[in-house]
């Protein structure tokens, strides 16, 4: 159970990437609007997060104008996003494609590369799989924004949704020999000091 709880980062990450893959397939359409709103959502709490920041920090007297702007902006996107989904999503599939699925993808592989460097500086029991699992999600995100099935839409979501199916897999490979590996480990004897006479 320990060795699940250390990789709940992944463990999230994959089984996102398996809903989204299998949505893609069933209703991609439907689905993406869905996940622009909740991006909404997100980044309208970020937004207010940083705003009670910039309060904080204003009475302390180390608050900065930039800092407000962006919260703002960032605020301002999220409501439009979590309200508007539909034309944004009508928009972005128009002028991009599945460019917010790429964006996802690279963002994952960064992460999953830095988690592997994290886990390795602390000692977690983690494999190289977890790197080839970083550097596909790139190459993957590469390719849809490479659009390789041209103005195909229904291909776009076909490839799109394998591509986060597959690299799903591969983080679910990666977790269970994390796993494996961490219960093979011997577990470290306690010392035993002799009782002083």
């Amino acid at each position: 159970m320990r060795a699940f709880l250390k990789h709940v980062p992944v463990i999230l990450l994959a089984l996102f990437e398996m809903i989204a893959g299998v949505m893609l397939f069933i209703k991609p359409d439907s689905f993406t609007t869905i996940i622009i709103a909740i991006f909404g959502g997100v980044l309208i709490a970020v937004g207010i997060v940083n705003l009670f920041r910039y309060i904080k920090g204003r009475k302390e007297g180390n608050a900065n104008a930039f800092s407000l702007t962006i919260a703002v902006i960032v605020t301002l996107v999220g409501i439009v996003a979590l309200f508007f989904p539909g034309p944004i999503f009508n928009w972005v599939k128009t002028a991009f494609g599945a460019l917010i699925y790429a964006i996802m993808l690279i963002i994952s592989g960064v992460f999953k590369l830095g988690l592997y460097i994290d886990y390795r500086h602390a000692g977690v029991p983690v494999n190289f799989l977890h790197v080839i699992s970083g550097i596909l999600a790139i190459v993957l995100g590469v390719v849809i924004i490479l659009r390789p099935y041209g103005n195909n839409e229904k291909a776009m979501w076909i490839i799109t949704g394998i591509m986060m199916i597959g690299e799903s897999l591969v983080d679910v490979a990666s977790l269970v020999l994390n796993v494996v590996n961490s219960k093979k480990k011997p577990k470290e004897k306690p010392i035993e000091v002799a009782a002083e006479e």
